[in-house]
Order: structure tokens, then C-alpha cells, then sequence
């Protein structure tokens, strides 16, 4: 369970990056999205720094740390495309 997260991981934190450069050669301005590079950056840190065999106490936290930036990358993958397809509609209408 914990390898299938990873591997979510990884290929939501790549779809994240690429749903905002798809985004951009459109036109659309893509910042958008709860889990942005910094905040993937933290999350991860965070689990590393209290893992098992840090030495900062008997905390676990590297797998809570990968499901949630799995579940995270996910859910901004999913916010970036709504909000594309929405500046995408507006667009067009405006167009009209």
C-alpha cells in the first residue's frame, strides 16, 4: 500500500507541473491548486525529518507524509484541470 502511494505520489507531484506548463501554452494562467510546490515540499520534509531512525524521536510519520501528498497531488491535478476548463469556457464565451 505504501509503494502504490509513492508511485502516486510521483506521478501526482509530475501532473501537477504538467497541468500547469499545458495550462500556460494555452494562455491560462495555472497557479491555482492546494498542493503547490512548496507545500508538497513541506509535506515531504515534514515526514522525512520525523521518519523512523531520524533521531528525532520514535515518530512515524513518513507514511502519513507520502498518503497525504499522494491524496493531495491528486485532488490539484483534478483543481487545475476544472479550473482550466472553466478560463477555457469563459474564454471561448467571450469570444462569441
Amino acid at each position: 500500500a505504501v509503494v502504490a502511494a509513492v508511485v502516486a505520489a510521483v506521478l501526482g507531484s509530475f501532473m501537477v507541473s504538467y497541468t500547469r506548463a499545458r495550462a500556460e501554452a494555452l494562455g491560462v494562467a495555472c497557479k491555482v491548486g492546494l498542493a503547490t510546490r512548496p507545500v508538497r515540499v513541506v509535506i515531504l520534509s515534514a515526514g522525512l525529518v520525523f521518519a523512523k531512525g531520524a533521531s528525532l524521536g520514535h515518530f512515524e510519520l513518513l507514511a502519513p507524509a507520502v498518503y497525504a501528498l499522494a491524496g493531495l497531488t491528486v485532488f490539484t491535478v483534478a483543481q487545475r484541470i476544472w479550473h482550466v476548463r472553466r478560463e477555457l469556457r469563459q474564454l471561448a464565451a467571450e469570444n462569441v
